[in-house]
């Protein structure tokens, strides 16, 4: 097992230095209401899940449930085959910890057409409880989330397109009186219960203040507040299913089950999704089809690309449109900073486990400052087969003289067979 522990600010911003240029060679980095090409692939089905950056806009409860840096952003090409605008969406967004105290994200959506565009831009902190793993919580950790949004519309008036037949300009429009774009703040929250080391559950609401984006300020203009519930099941570590179930009101009711899955392969490197949603807002009627697939190097760090196709199966379908997702992934383990401590052993050094095997790890820990250091903390961490990690510890050594040594062991268990360092 490896002790991780990082002492070397340069190190982390050579990984994200790696980071930035990786997703830039992805494109502009945009956003929509559902972001992120692996949630997409999965039927989106993301709120049980959210294990990851785009929990910042799915749920945002998740931000706290795991304990790396994680940036994403993708960039979708929506409704090939519509002729006469160009219309597209993108996303970025970060999440981290911050030591044990809570989880933070931001993110950036965006959609444009050749005629109208929104920003949303989202802040969001998150707190998990069952930290230390005692008690009914430490079996059962929960988290939850609050997320502040402030959204943006505008038209691009230099791409209208008057009517030869009507004597007013579009802009001259009564609509347009007050100007052509408008601001707006809402808030999003979210909550995530693991139930067992397979099952989890969520849910999440956004838009719950409701603003008015409308110009005119038009009772229709609304944002509706949309609801959503989830679960989560993880038979292994390869295989993840997903279920959704989306409810909002925009003019009637409508309710949207969504059914997902996730499969890895060759080490937990290439992904195979799939999903299926359905429509209840006039009676049960299919609505989309969702493809996806996915690629991930597992290093100290992790790179993730993916990909997502999308083919309506409802009224969309006739005008043979369909979307293509791409996002990218990129995620380092989160130790606190720490200058004067160094491990200068550990052991074992990997391990090799089945499932339930418990073993003690050693970590020697050496002040290799030239002082006297009152108290320092430290995060340990375990890298599992798939590539993720996991949080041992995150304490604190008092009384620590120049030039001395302390030995902490910590017991791990987990039920991912492979191998551990």
């Amino acid at each position: 097992m490896e002790k991780v522990i990082q002492n070397k600010r340069g190190k982390k911003m050579r990984y994200l230095g790696i980071a930035v240029l990786m997703l830039l060679m992805l494109g502009l980095c945009y956003g929509d209401d559902f972001t992120g090409a692996r949630p997409l692939g999965m039927g989106r089905t993301f709120v049980g899940v959210a294990d990851d950056a785009n929990s910042v806009e799915w749920n945002p409860a998740g931000i706290a449930s795991f304990r790396y840096l994680c940036i994403t952003t993708g960039f979708n090409k929506e409704f090939w085959g519509i002729d006469g605008d160009n219309i597209g969406t993108g996303y970025l967004a970060l999440a981290n910890q911050y030591k044990d105290y809570f989880g933070y994200g931001v993110s950036w959506r965006y959609f444009f057409s050749d005629v109208y565009l929104e920003n949303h831009l989202k802040l969001a902190f998150a707190k998990r409880f069952g930290q230390k793993n005692e008690g009914f919580l430490g079996k059962h950790p929960l988290s939850i989330g609050l997320a502040f949004r402030m959204l943006n519309t505008g038209y691009n008036e230099n791409n209208f397109v008057n009517n030869p037949e009507e004597d007013v300009d579009i802009i001259d429009d009564p609509v347009f009186g007050g100007g052509t774009s408008k601001w707006g703040f809402s808030l999003d929250a979210g909550i995530l219960w693991k139930l067992s080391r397979t099952i989890s559950v969520g849910a999440s609401a956004s838009n719950i203040l409701q603003p008015n984006m409308s110009l005119e300020n038009a009772d229709e203009g609304k944002t509706p507040m949309q609801m959503r519930v989830g679960m989560s099941y993880a038979p292994n570590k390869n295989l993840l299913i997903a279920a959704d179930g989306r409810y909002f009101n925009e003019g009637s009711s409508v309710i949207s089950p969504h059914i997902g899955f996730e499969q890895w392969f060759y080490k937990h490197s290439i992904a195979l999704r799939g999903g299926y949603n359905m429509d209840f807002r006039d009676g049960a009627n299919p609505d989309e089809l969702t493809m996806g697939l996915g690629w991930r190097l597992n290093k100290e760090w992790a790179l993730q690309v993916d990909y997502a196709f999308l083919y309506p199966l409802n009224k969309l379908s006739a005008a043979g449109v369909t979307s293509h997702k791409f996002s990218a992934m990129f995620q380092i383990p989160n130790p606190i900073p720490v200058w004067d401590l160094s491990a200068i052993s550990v052991t074992p050094q990997m391990q090799r486990l089945k499932p339930g095997d418990e073993v003690k790890i050693d970590a020697v820990f050496k002040n290799g400052s030239g002082k006297k250091i009152g108290k320092v903390s430290y995060s340990a961490y375990v890298r599992k087969p798939d590539g993720t990690y996991s949080l041992l510890a995150a304490e604190q050594i008092e009384d620590f003289k120049s030039g001395d040594e302390r030995t902490i062991t910590f017991n791990f268990q987990d039920f991912q067979p492979g191998e551990y360092t």
